[in-house]
């Protein structure tokens, strides 16, 4: 079954790698690159078997997601609970390939999770609201101050993640995803820095880290529930 899983993950990697090409259309944010190429549905893993030349972004998307889906596959099973999970890595995904492409966190993607987020909390019992408007009220605070004090460090979708993030998670919960995103980031910005491979004053994207610690918070999280 991990298989099936995987393969499941490499067609969905497959949408994100397409989808990557089609938000930011619906920015209206100014982008990093200097235009959004035309958007292809074809899967980086198949190129690559046929000797077709592909990015190796479109490639790392495609694994990523296939290694997602099998590891979360094999924790919830073949259930309606898998759904869950499998989305929100996709989706991850697709928000930190957008931003590592065109330095960029689309509204589209994050503004319809954040009411998603907040009209489950409403329409669930399992949800409590408070702590889930209290773990949004901590990303987008935490984050807005530091956009605020350091302006060009971070943008406005990367505050408004984090504010999704806090929202998915609730308090305390989503203190382990923003953590592990902000450690991340850090010891990546420092490794570049001192590779010379960066300066400070180009603006690292910061979503995939965001994006990394929400998944590592899927998959595991050490606060006791």
């Amino acid at each position: 079954m991990i298989v099936v899983y995987a393969a499941l993950g490499l067609l969905a990697g497959s949408v994100v790698n397409w989808a990557t090409h089609v938000v930011p259309r619906f920015a209206r944010a100014p982008m990093i690159a200097p235009a959004v190429p035309a958007a292809h549905f074809e899967s980086a893993v198949l190129a690559l078997l046929v000797s077709r030349r592909i990015l190796p972004l479109s490639l790392g998307v495609e694994l990523a997601c296939a290694g997602l889906f099998a590891v979360v596959g094999s924790v919830h099973g073949w259930t309606a609970s898998l759904a869950l999970p499998a989305g929100l890595c996709a989706l991850f995904v697709l928000i930190a390939a957008t931003d590592i492409r065109y330095r960029l966190v689309p509204d589209i993607l994050t503004l319809p999770a954040i009411g998603l987020v907040l009209l489950a909390s409403l329409l669930s019992p399992r949800i409590d609201e408070v702590t889930t408007l209290l773990g949004g009220a901590l990303g987008f605070g935490l984050f807005a101050v530091v956009a605020l004090l350091r302006p060009g460090d971070l943008g406005g979708g990367d505050v408004k993640l984090a504010a999704f993030i806090g929202l998915l998670f609730g308090f305390p919960y989503g203190l382990w995803a923003l953590l592990v995103g902000v450690l991340a980031g850090g010891v990546a910005s420092m490794a570049l820095i001192f590779a010379q491979r960066w300066s400070r004053v180009r603006r690292i994207p910061y979503a995939p880290f965001l994006c990394l610690g929400a998944v590592v918070a899927l998959l595991y999280n050490p606060l006791p529930m």
